[in-house]
Parts: C-alpha cells; sequence; structure tokens
C-alpha cells in the first residue's frame, strides 16, 4: 500500500510539472480513496470521511489551479507518508490537520482571493 500511495504522488508531481491539473486531480483523488479504504473498518471515521469529501471535491480541482496550490497537496501528502513509515499516529493527525488546513486556505483563496 506504501508503495501504491508513493506512486500516486509522484504521478502527481510530474502531472504538476507539465501543468496537467485534470491528472493533478486524479492522482491526488486516488491517493486519498486508498487512504480511505486504510480505515474502511472503522464505520464511523469511514463514513465521516466520505460525507466531509462530498463537500470537499467540489472545490479540490480549484484548490489544485491556485498558484502553489498543488504543490501544497503533493507536499502534505508526503508528509503524511512520513507519518504512516514512522507509524506516529500523533504527527499523523498533526500533519493531517495540517494538510486540510491549507487546503481550506487555498479554497477560500481561489473563491474569495483571501485566507
Amino acid at each position: 500500500m506504501i508503495e501504491q500511495l508513493d506512486g500516486f504522488i509522484e504521478k502527481a508531481e510530474e502531472a504538476l510539472s507539465e501543468n496537467r491539473i485534470d491528472e493533478v486531480f486524479k492522482w491526488n483523488t486516488r491517493f486519498h480513496d486508498t487512504l480511505h479504504e486504510l480505515v474502511s473498518d472503522k464505520y464511523r471515521l469511514h463514513h465521516l470521511i466520505v460525507n466531509m469529501r462530498k463537500y470537499v471535491l467540489r472545490y479540490r480541482k480549484d484548490t489544485l489551479q491556485y498558484p502553489d496550490g498543488g504543490k501544497r497537496a503533493i507536499e502534505g501528502h508526503r508528509k503524511i507518508m512520513l507519518a504512516l513509515r514512522l507509524r506516529d499516529a500523533e504527527l499523523c493527525e498533526r500533519i493531517m490537520r495540517e494538510h486540510i488546513k491549507e487546503a481550506k486556505e487555498d479554497a477560500l483563496q481561489t473563491l474569495f482571493g483571501k485566507s
């Protein structure tokens, strides 16, 4: 699973370097889908994530086009992978919270021109 997640990050990074935002979105989504599969046996957590994603997905493509939005998303995914490799739950939570905060800031910037 770790190698698969790393592959999604690499493909997203390559697509971003060539400004293929649709592909960045595709690999970004695959990364998130695969992470969600890891908690599919945790009913409440899994459904909480599924419900939250309904709202997030409508803005993700726009935030990936925002200057540095795609780069920040990929960097966030790399940090998440580091925490997973270290098997550090607290670090993973802290990084994921920061990743969500950055995505929110990018969405606000995209929508309203402010954070």
